[in-house]
């Protein structure tokens, strides 16, 4: 489903698909399928190649939302400082994204399309 949201000041368009989540999903966190639900969703960590996309909205645990899987949106690289350009996949620390560094296929989740930290505008794709 194409779909339009906002962050901040600006308007970011994308495809989103629903999924269950199987554990509390905040905005900004990369997610992986999960076998727990059919379509279910957790958070993604380091080396994990089945990645689905990024929470644009919190999910709670055992609830249906929807996620980002390709377009603009916004993902949190907490203390990780990415710069422009980066391409990113998941770290070690679970929902949270860095830049890519020794990646397989499927590992990298977008391009950031700014440099800072926290949560960053990034173009959502999967390679």
């Amino acid at each position: 489903m194409w779909h339009a949201s906002t962050w901040g000041d600006s308007v970011q368009y994308g495809i989103d698909a629903t999924w269950q989540a199987v554990e509390d999903i905040s905005t900004g966190d990369v997610v992986v399928t999960h076998d727990a639900f059919d379509r279910g969703i957790a958070k993604a960590t380091s080396g994990q190649t089945n990645i689905v996309g990024i929470a644009q909205v919190s999910i709670a645990s055992g609830c249906i939302g929807t996620v980002r899987i390709f377009g603009e949106g916004v993902v949190n690289v907490g203390d990780n400082l990415v710069s422009k350009g980066d391409l990113l996949m998941a770290s070690t620390t679970p929902g949270v994204a860095t830049t890519a560094s020794n990646v397989s296929y499927g590992q990298i989740c977008g391009m950031a399309l700014e440099t800072n930290t926290g949560l960053v505008k990034v173009l959502i794709c999967h390679l």
